[in-house]
């Protein structure tokens, strides 16, 4: 009886649009890449990954009303540690409706995603389900104010006290000036709590993070421009969780990369050259400190110091971007550099790391 519960609503939307039109999006994407530093830390192991993306959905629109099922996936092959090797999947369901023509959209949607490891790393397995809603609304012909929420319950089956709910709410505020300057400024705030609760006074329950963003964006002259960005996070409450086994810890930041386990800010700039039409390039350049709550810096043999790790990150990165429409319609090519190097105080966490990639992506 349930699933009839979930066809009908939609056989009644369909039954009263006056003009329907379907249509099916396909995106399918190959990227090979040699990344000399695969879990970002002072080992440095090095492998060579391919990687297959697919994506299609099925769009039912009207006037002013645009109903979409999608499904996504991605194919993640390790040619020297296989066992890194995943692939992940998301189904989901989104409905756009627009208070005015051909503007001021509301975004309602649903979706379930889930996560396949391999051999040990199968203990990271996950999966999530998302409610959101974002509404953007025009203040003039050049700027508007975006609002959105999203619920997620993160699921993982063999770790389970690492498990959660997350509520997300954001507002952003973009307008363009007469110099062709693009302004948005905005926040988000995060709140996190644990689907199991814990007496151990040094593990709380949940956490929140506050984020304050500005990205400006110029157009220098017709086939060139420059943008940056500055985002500053910092924790409203902080906690940790972890894991003993024997007589190791296994602290969640180290295990998931877990953004509320820290704060700190970012920012960074990014010149694009439309080179000729059908040729484009990228240089991006990025700074980042992340300041950890709970988590002590460790000496490389282990041994934890008086003070908790501080990392601070330089990035670079360059892209060469090509259509090849005239060989196949709706097909792209790009080349791709990138350098990180991590400052720590934590010897594990001092590394570099180079990322060289080739990927063709073809859509409709």
């Amino acid at each position: 009886m349930k699933n009839y519960f979930l066809i009908i609503p939609v056989v009644i939307f369909l039954s009263a649009q006056d003009k329907i039109y379907s249509q099916i999006p396909i995106t399918l994407k190959f990227e090979n890449y040699y990344d000399d530093n695969i879990y970002n830390n002072s080992m440095k192991t090095s492998d060579f990954i391919s990687s297959v993306s697919f994506s299609t959905g099925y769009n039912f629109e009207s006037e002013r009303n645009n109903l979409q099922f999608y499904y996504m996936n991605n194919f993640g092959y390790f040619n020297e540690n296989l066992s890194k090797s995943s692939n992940s999947h998301k189904l989901g369901i989104v409905n756009t409706f627009l208070f005015a023509e051909d503007d001021n959209p509301l975004n309602l949607g649903v979706n379930y995603s889930f996560r396949n490891n391999r051999d040990e790393y199968s203990t990271f397995d996950f999966n999530q389900l998302s409610l959101y809603a974002n509404y953007r609304h025009s203040l003039s012909e050049d700027s508007f104010m975006l609002l959105g929420y999203l619920f997620s319950k993160n699921d993982y089956k063999n770790l389970s006290v690492f498990s959660y709910n997350e509520n997300k709410g954001f507002v952003k505020y973009s307008t363009t000036f007469s110099t062709r300057t693009t302004l948005l400024i905005g926040s988000e705030i995060y709140f996190k709590s644990y689907l199991e609760n814990t007496a151990d006074s040094s593990s709380k329950n949940g956490t929140s993070q506050l984020s304050l963003y500005l990205n400006l964006s110029q157009s220098l002259a017709e086939n060139s421009g420059l943008s940056g960005y500055f985002n500053l996070r910092t924790n409203l409450t902080t906690t940790t969780r972890y894991l003993y086994s024997g007589d190791l810890i296994f602290y969640e930041e180290e295990i998931f990369n877990d953004i509320y386990s820290n704060d700190g800010y970012d920012f960074g700039v990014a010149f694009t050259q439309i080179i000729t039409p059908k040729i484009s390039s990228k240089i991006e350049l990025g700074y980042s400190t992340k300041n950890f709550s709970n988590l002590p810096a460790a000496t490389i043999d282990g041994y934890y110091l008086n003070e908790n790790r501080n990392d601070k990150q330089y990035a670079v990165g360059i892209e060469l971007l090509t259509n090849l429409n005239s060989i196949v319609t709706g097909l792209t090519a790009s080349i791709k550099w990138n350098y990180i190097k991590n400052n720590s105080n934590d010897a594990f966490y001092l590394y570099d790391n180079q990322i060289f990639s080739i990927s063709f992506e073809w859509g409709l």
